[in-house]
């Protein structure tokens, strides 16, 4: 007892230092200070069984590493310290949901700052919709606050990444119909810290994307929820309109100018209902297979174009369709993946071709990392049907280019391990 004893004093002297180092400046210092005590508590919970508070405070302390590598840009990093994060908290149980949310919108940002705009948008989709499960009945309460700040950092990620701008600018304004829902009518905007936080996202997004869809009155409120929040200087730019309108078309856009009217009403909303903030919620996920087939055809389509934005937003939406049916165990993943897991192969790889034809690696390897799981996956297939075999075969020999072309030898090896299998079924040993 008295050596956990010390080693749980030692823990909090460690915590305390990195805090210490992270308000100094010296992230790099914090990020070992912490690492140190992880450690340290992954020790005690190795020599029996841990305790709930020292769940949390590992938990804790992994969620801040995350946030602090992402900022020095040492993505990976960050990404194996909030994964370690969500396995510890979801061994906690249900009553842990917030927390793991928490993580996983973290993660969301940490895949968007890095240019890994599939794993974003996975996961960005994945934190709304787990929020909203949670939602109660109750104007302002802890969970619809919750839901709020999530929903916010999921329309900030989307933006990131070139999502729909429907979908974001419907997030931010479900955010801030939220934090000022109780709020009643000339009254006082009695803003908690976190209000403001949630705001502050909010707010400049959905005046960016109403003035840039020509919407003057939500656009004027949005900039003045962003003021009120203590950005007395914020204003929408000409550069800013601009930028949206060159490269981030609605996917109701895309449709029409492609001869696609017929999935409007199905796959899209006005975002003035503010009902669709993630490409999840399009369609049920028991038909978001389907539908991500559809996508995907066009994206391969649009690649032909003259617009490089109607392909990528086709990708994203499609992956995005595909990633949610297959995260809530739809049928057709289980039962149909010789076809729909090729359909989502033929998507990445699609996707990841266009993005290395343009010198963007990051999103290249994300869709490559992507590409492993869906294609281990599709293996027993491929054992046993030659047009599956083919597309793994192609999915394969682009990977192996890609790691190979930013120096990854051991994901270079593994593919070749892999490369090596689906050849011998091929030949039949």
């Amino acid at each position: 007892m008295e050596s956990e004893r010390r080693v749980r004093e030692r823990v909090v002297t460690l915590d305390t230092e990195a805090k210490r180092r992270f308000a100094a400046g010296d992230v790099a210092g914090a990020v070992d200070r912490l690492q140190e005590a992880c450690d340290l508590v992954r020790g005690m919970i190795g020599t029996g069984r841990p305790d709930r508070d020292v769940a949390l405070q590992l938990g804790a302390m992994l969620y801040a590493i995350g946030e602090w590598e992402r900022q020095r840009e040492r993505f990976t990093e960050a990404v194996t310290a909030l994964d370690e994060a969500e396995s510890v908290y979801a061994e906690l149980g249900p009553g842990a949901g917030q927390l793991v949310t928490d993580v996983v919108i973290r993660r969301a940002r940490v895949h968007a700052h890095g240019d890994r705009p599939l794993s974003a948008v996975a996961d960005a989709q994945r934190a709304v919709m787990d929020s909203l499960d949670r939602v109660d009945d109750v104007p302002r309460s802890p969970r619809r606050l919750d839901a709020a700040r999530i929903v916010a950092h999921a329309a900030q990620v989307q933006h990131a990444v070139l999502g729909d701008p429907d979908l974001v600018v419907a997030a931010a304004d479900w955010a801030i119909r939220e934090v000022v829902s109780g709020f009643g009518p000339g009254g006082p905007l009695a803003l908690t810290l976190a209000d403001a936080q949630t705001l502050h996202i909010a707010a400049p997004l959905a005046a960016l994307l109403h003035t840039a869809a020509g919407r003057t009155g939500p656009a004027e409120a949005a900039t003045w929820f962003a003021t009120v929040t203590g950005d007395d200087g914020f204003r929408v730019t000409d550069e800013a309109v601009a930028d949206v309108l060159a490269s981030q078309p609605s996917l109701a856009t895309v449709l029409t100018h492609n001869d696609q009217q017929r999935y409007v009403d199905v796959l899209t909303a006005p975002p003035t209902e503010v009902r669709l903030l993630v490409p999840a919620q399009r369609v049920n996920h028991s038909v978001g297979a389907g539908y991500g087939a559809v996508l995907g055809e066009l994206q391969f389509q649009t690649a032909m174009g003259a617009d490089p934005s109607y392909e990528r937003l086709c990708g994203l939406e499609a992956h995005a369709l595909f990633a949610w049916a297959s995260y809530r165990g739809d049928v057709n993943m289980r039962y149909q993946f010789a076809h729909f897991g090729v359909e989502w192969l033929s998507v990445l790889l699609n996707f990841g071709q266009r993005r290395g034809e343009r010198g963007e690696w990051s999103a290249a390897v994300d869709a490559a990392n992507w590409l492993t799981g869906v294609v281990g996956q599709l293996l027993p297939h491929a054992m046993i049907d030659g047009k599956v075999r083919d597309n793994v075969t192609a999915a394969l020999d682009w990977q192996r280019a890609v790691y190979a072309a930013v120096g990854d030898a051991s994901a270079v090896h593994g593919v070749e391990q892999a490369a090596a299998v689906v050849a011998a079924f091929g030949d039949g040993t």
